[in-house]
């Protein structure tokens, strides 16, 4: 039994990582750790956030969680409260203040978040991010695994 729930863990771990991989490299989607209590409660400080990347904004509706950058420095996802041609006036859910964004900064629409799992993304060990340091050791386990276990049907 405690084999099989081994293999369960491997084999969720491993489509986990293959996801996110996908999510990362398609380029219709961007991958960001959320550091901010300014959507609290639908998002929260930790949270792996993706969101889609959209190409014209009249995709753009009354209520969508948006991502855009004000600088290259100032990034923010807010909800959107009013939509014009040029701008959308956008707010976070826990900010009694709301800003006007010109519609050209907006770069994508919030798609779904992983809670805690953007702490990785925010520590550096050395100047490697966390989440890299992660997955290479999870991928090497399981290849470990797997080679180890090769290893034993030979001898046997």
């Amino acid at each position: 039994m405690k084999k099989y729930f081994r293999y369960f863990i491997t084999a969720i771990l491993i489509i986990f990582i293959a996801c996110l991989c996908f999510f990362r490299f398609s380029g219709k989607y961007e991958i960001r750790s959320f550091c901010s209590e300014s959507m609290h409660p639908t998002l929260k400080e930790g949270d792996l956030i993706v969101t889609r990347l959209i190409s014209r904004p009249e995709k753009i509706e009354i209520g969508d969680i948006v991502y855009y950058k004000l600088n290259s420095y100032y990034e923010v996802l807010h909800r959107v409260l009013w939509v014009s041609d040029q701008y959308i006036i956008a707010k976070g859910d826990a900010n009694n203040d709301s800003e006007v964004v010109l519609i050209s900064y907006v770069r994508g629409i919030y798609f779904f978040r992983i809670p805690l799992l953007g702490y990785a993304a925010l520590v550096n060990l050395g100047g490697i991010p966390l989440k890299f340091i992660l997955i290479s050791i999870i991928v090497t386990s399981v290849g470990l695994k797997f080679a180890l276990k090769r290893r034993k049907r030979k001898a046997t």
